[in-house]
């Protein structure tokens, strides 16, 4: 009996170290877990808090891309626009002076304002077709050098002595093929050159910015 204090002191103790280790054990988990949690938090914070600032990014970069865009467009249609009312006005004053143009007669003050507008054309876009597609830039200038060739052809025509019969009549021939050229086949190019316009501006149309 002598050693029932030593014993029940040996069990107790047995039992508290059992329970203290288990409890040390479950709140080292416990701890471990809210330490993973708490980490994990402040990752997941992290990783918000960059995708926030690249969708934030994207947005801008959007933004300025859109505006980019935009002011690229308003240039691009400014300079298409320039060019078909330079190819109007080298119709009007072409038309005006082949009108007026025969084998007996040269007017000349129409003759300056038919090529003053064709070298305005020649200036301007020579510094500007970088602006518009290849295609369209091509079409324009297609009728412009018709409507050069038209006036300068009829100003050859010219100033016919009409005691010369032959050349007489090949400069009343090619005057009547410069007034219907004028009158019908350019209205038809211009026509075709805003289909083309039309058809390069269309937004629903998507093409490729380099």
């Amino acid at each position: 009996m002598g050693n029932l204090p030593e014993y029940l002191f040996a069990t107790v103790s047995a039992g508290l170290g059992a329970f203290l280790g288990a409890y040390l054990k479950k709140y080292g988990e416990e701890t471990a877990l809210k330490d993973s949690f708490e980490d994990f938090k402040k990752r997941l914070q992290q990783t918000t808090s960059l995708t926030e600032e690249i969708k934030s990014k994207i947005g801008i970069d959007s933004i300025e891309h859109q505006i980019k865009y935009s002011r690229l467009h308003e240039k691009r249609i400014a300079v298409i626009e320039k060019l078909y009312q330079l190819i109007v006005t080298m119709e009007q004053t072409g038309r005006s002076f082949v009108y007026s143009a025969g084998p007996t007669q040269q007017p000349s003050e129409e003759f300056k304002k038919a090529s003053a507008a064709i070298e305005e054309f020649i200036n301007y876009s020579k510094l500007n077709q970088f602006w518009v597609d290849k295609e369209l830039f091509d079409e324009i200038e297609k009728v412009a050098l018709r409507i050069d060739k038209i006036v300068h052809e009829s100003m050859f025509n010219c100033n016919i002595n009409p005691q010369d019969t032959v050349k007489f009549s090949e400069a009343m021939a090619k005057n009547r093929l410069a007034v219907d050229e004028i009158t019908k086949e350019i209205p038809k190019a211009k026509e075709n050159i805003i289909n083309s316009i039309r058809h390069v501006l269309d937004p629903t149309i998507t093409k490729k910015i380099i």
